[in-house]
Parts: structure tokens; C-alpha cells; sequence
């Protein structure tokens, strides 16, 4: 404490790691939005669909409170996303294409599309010390954690 002010250490809270236990299989992943009822996360699983059911591991950010409880995939979001440009050149569109002109010049490496899923699930009966747990630190980051 120096002259009187109290040094707070900001905390990021989104995205945090998470744990997906399909199986015997354990995935990581990140959980970009928490609420009481459930979350999204971003994991590589191309064959999940929804009602599909798993477990999920956490820790919340600054509390260090685990969760774990069984869920449901209720939603996918897939979005494909180009490669960024290995050798970006002046005048290019950002899509890899140069603009017309007379001498042109080869076209940038572009990196193979991707997809990024993110996966919206909703926990199943998750248990009272959880779910305070969880409400605890959506009031932290100042959210309400109702929907």
C-alpha cells in the first residue's frame, strides 16, 4: 500500500480454460461466456451436435473455485475463417486478391480456411454449491448471471 492507494490486480475474465470430458477423451477448451444456466466454449470436436451430453471442468478466474458438472449441447456456432496472408503486400484487398494493375505482381499466400465452433450447452441439475459458485463470480465481473 503506497500513499494510502490499495493496488488492485486486474483479472481478464473471458475466455478461461475448460476441460470437456466426452468419454474416456479429455479436451481443452475456453469458455468465452458463463451463466448460471450455462456457457458457451470454443473446443476442435467436428462430430459434437447438439444433445449431445458431457462433462466440463473450470476453475472461475480469481476465485479459484472448481466447477464440475455434466451438460448438454444446445447450439453450434460455426464460423469459417480465412488464413491471414503469409507475405501481405500494399494494395492488396486482405483477401489475397491485387488490386488491377499493369505489371502484377504474384498473389500473397493465403493460410487454409479454418472454423472456429463455439458450443452453447446448459448444465444438467448443476448442484447448489455450483451454481453459488458460479453467481458468486458473475457478480464479481459485474454481471448479473440471470440469462
Amino acid at each position: 500500500m503506497a500513499g494510502g492507494k490499495v493496488q488492485i490486480k486486474k483479472v481478464k475474465a473471458y475466455p478461461f480454460p475448460a476441460t470437456i470430458k466426452l468419454g474416456t477423451t479429455n479436451l481443452p477448451g475456453q469458455i468465452v461466456k458463463l451463466t448460471v444456466q450455462g456457457f458457451l466454449v470454443e473446443f476442435n470436436l467436428k462430430t459434437i451436435k447438439p444433445g449431445d451430453k458431457f462433462d466440463v471442468y473450470f476453475e472461475l478466474p480469481v476465485s479459484k473455485h472448481s466447477v464440475n458438472e455434466s451438460c448438454v449441447v444446445v447450439k453450434l456456432y460455426n464460423q469459417w475463417a480465412l488464413g491471414t496472408p503469409t507475405d501481405a503486400v500494399p494494395g492488396s484487398d486482405g483477401m489475397g486478391k491485387e488490386p488491377k494493375v499493369a505489371a502484377q505482381t504474384p498473389s500473397p499466400a493465403v493460410a487454409p480456411a479454418k472454423v472456429a465452433q463455439l458450443v452453447e450447452c446448459h448444465f444438467i441439475n448443476v448442484n447448489s454449491s455450483s451454481r453459488e459458485r458460479i453467481q458468486m463470480f458473475l457478480n464479481q465481473i459485474g454481471r448479473s448471471g440471470a440469462k
